[in-house]
């Protein structure tokens, strides 16, 4: 009876820490923007043509293709803040994921873990610019997540759910995109 009113309550407290990451890395974003964010997006209008001109002809080190990506959905007279609207909200899920990624090791870590991540200087910075960090972030913390899934499922001889090993592999192809 105890773990099923553990799990509501954890879902609260997880929604509750997911919303305040938002809430900080929103208010983040709406400053102005950074030399690099105005550098991708000019040559996103200077050099891209096609979704596919991110990936072949855009040699340059400041194009993360996500975001190279996203910029180009929106188009050039989008507001800098909808720019960095996938990084927020990535950033906002790194948070999540930091918890999960200590969970086994306890409440007390998870909290730790919360009250170094949700408030941290550079991880706010991070995920509140339209840059490539808060992808790179939260991709390889999920990938983290997984390995440690499917690595306990191999210890324990258990079938490697064909979810779990496409989530890696798609977490990892992600992360270096």
């Amino acid at each position: 009876m105890a773990s099923e009113s553990a799990s509501p309550r954890r879902l609260i407290v997880s929604l509750a820490v997911v919303g305040l990451a938002f809430a900080l890395r929103w208010l983040a974003s709406r400053d102005d923007p950074w030399l690099d964010e105005i550098w991708t997006w000019s040559l996103v209008q200077t050099r891209v043509k096609t979704p596919l001109d991110v990936l072949l002809a855009l040699r340059h080190e400041n194009n993360h293709f996500l975001n190279t990506w996203w910029i180009l959905l929106l188009g050039p007279h989008a507001d800098f803040v909808w720019y960095r609207l996938p990084a927020v909200v990535l950033g906002s899920l790194t948070v999540l994921l930091a918890r999960m990624a200590v969970a086994r090791a306890g409440k007390v870590a998870v909290g730790i873990v919360t009250l170094l991540t949700l408030p941290s200087y550079l991880l706010v910075h991070y995920s509140s610019e339209a840059r490539g960090y808060a992808y790179q972030m939260v991709f390889s913390l999920a990938a983290y997540v997984l390995l440690e899934r499917l690595l306990r499922a191999f210890a324990a001889n258990a079938a490697l759910s064909r979810r779990d090993r496409w989530l890696f592999a798609a977490t990892c192809v992600l992360g270096c995109l």
